[in-house]
């Protein structure tokens, strides 16, 4: 093979590692995200129903306690988002 092929055999290889690779890393991306979004926890998002940003809400937890939060933009959802200490 000539070398002008080889060079170009190498760098077409390179070239499709570095898509294969980005291709990957936004995939890893875009599946954080959507796990990030699907980690709110339904209490958070019940606590807000009816509400809206910046309303005041008791948000349940553990041991039927509440914690003070306040409802929160979260993409396009309104979430709990705790302010305070657990208290009674």
């Amino acid at each position: 093979m000539k070398a002008i092929e080889m060079s170009c055999l190498l760098l077409s290889g390179a070239a499709m590692t570095g898509a294969l690779l980005l291709g990957t890393l936004s995939s890893n991306a875009h599946a954080a995200t959507a796990a990030a979004k699907a980690a709110v926890p339904k209490e958070a998002i019940e606590a807000c129903k009816g509400k809206k940003e910046g309303d005041k809400v008791d948000l349940p937890v553990a041991n039927g306690k509440a914690a003070k939060a306040i409802c929160r933009k979260a993409g396009n959802q309104l979430v709990a988002m705790r302010t305070a200490s657990i208290g009674p």
